[in-house]
């Protein structure tokens, strides 16, 4: 994520605070943090809306500890992930972040060989309260 500091808005004191929880998140999902890691970035009262998308064409609204599940699948289905922030807006309590996201596969995923690298384009909008966030919203759209 070498270009977040550089492509994201100059924030004033308080929004960068809202704004460094995102990216922080984001990095640890980089890394492939734990299940337990990234979950220390949401509220408990967290809620994760994904819109819909190639893989939960119903789109889908998880908690804390479904998110939690859903960063460890995340380990497990991919071998690495990349955030490539391309703009980020941040008020006090809210981040709408634009980006390029690749995941490689570590196995075979449906019709998807070993190897295969998903893209998406997508935008995550996170209400931030207390340093943790309390609501996300992602709009991924997956590339052919």
């Amino acid at each position: 994520m070498s270009d977040l500091g550089k492509r994201a808005m100059r924030p004033t004191m308080t929004e960068s605070v809202a704004l460094d929880v995102v990216l922080r998140l984001l990095r640890a999902l980089e890394r492939g943090a734990p299940g337990v890691e990234v979950a220390r970035f949401y509220a408990d009262d967290a809620t994760v809306e994904d819109m819909p998308n190639r893989f939960a064409p119903a789109g889908s609204t998880r908690d804390k500890a479904a998110l939690t599940a859903a960063a460890e699948r995340g380990r497990e289905l991919f071998v690495q992930q990349t955030y490539a922030v391309q703009h980020a807006i941040a008020e006090p309590d809210r981040v709408a972040i634009e980006l390029r996201w690749s995941g490689t596969l570590r196995g075979a995923l449906g019709e998807l060989a070993a190897g295969a690298v998903l893209r998406t384009r997508s935008v995550i909008i996170a209400d931030v309260r207390d340093g943790h966030i309390v609501a996300q919203r992602c709009y991924d759209c997956f590339e052919p």
